[in-house]
């Protein structure tokens, strides 16, 4: 009864005319109206993402996750979604929900986006293609796109016999070319060479020399003021 009194049931369908046409007469423009109603329906979503649960992770020996059987045969609901935002993020009305949904997936991320979050712009070139929504995820997102980088880089030289310097700092990893020039930048400051160099010395003299060396230097930056 209940199925044949829903489906008598007249449904009128939604005009939207007449409470456009009354906001124009008040000064709200029809792309006013249309920005408000997609914030509005942006912040609705989500608030959404922040209350759905999480994707079942099952740990393993190495401590990374991966999704349960039930989520790999249906898809969990936020990876669905992670899925269709994905073609939208270069759109800027669209990009904080993506945002959202990766900070609220966190670990339960699929590798295989964070492979994509790490993706890099050509071959031999270390520039990324999606830095920019990178640098809008967090510390803990961005530590995760870096290992999942680097595990990958360590599986392509165990199965291609590269050498292992693929995965080390003078390697191609995102880690290292994010690093490698802070090193450089180090070991090739001559201030912070000869800092370094005082502080290992072969006996007593040459400790007391080295220490009234770096006040005296302590010293002349205080009245330089730098």
């Amino acid at each position: 009864q209940q199925q044949a009194s829903s489906a008598n049931k007249h449904v009128e369908p939604l005009d939207p005319s007449p409470a456009l046409e009354f906001l124009s007469h008040l000064g709200v423009s029809r792309h006013e109206v249309h920005s408000r109603v997609a914030t509005a329906l942006r912040a609705a979503i989500e608030d959404e993402i922040q209350r759905m649960p999480l994707p079942s992770t099952n740990s393993s020996n190495n401590g990374q996750h991966s999704r349960g059987s039930a989520d790999e045969d249906h898809g969990h609901p936020l990876l669905r979604l992670l899925k269709s935002a994905w073609p939208f993020r270069e759109v800027t009305e669209l990009r904080p929900v993506l945002i959202c949904l990766l900070k609220r997936l966190g670990d339960n991320t699929p590798v295989e986006m964070l492979r994509k979050l790490g993706a890099k712009k050509g071959d031999g070139l270390k520039e990324l293609k999606h830095a920019d929504l990178i640098s809008q995820l967090g510390p803990h997102m961005q530590r995760l796109v870096w290992e999942a980088d680097w595990d990958h880089q360590a599986s392509t030289t165990d199965g291609n016999n590269r050498s292992e310097e693929e995965i080390t700092l003078r390697g191609s990893t995102i880690l290292a070319d994010f690093i490698q020039p802070a090193v450089d930048q180090y070991v090739n400051d001559g201030a912070l060479v000869q800092a370094a160099e005082l502080a290992f010395v072969g006996g007593i003299s040459e400790r007391r020399l080295a220490t009234k060396s770096r006040r005296m230097e302590a010293k002349d930056s205080d009245v330089t003021g730098g």
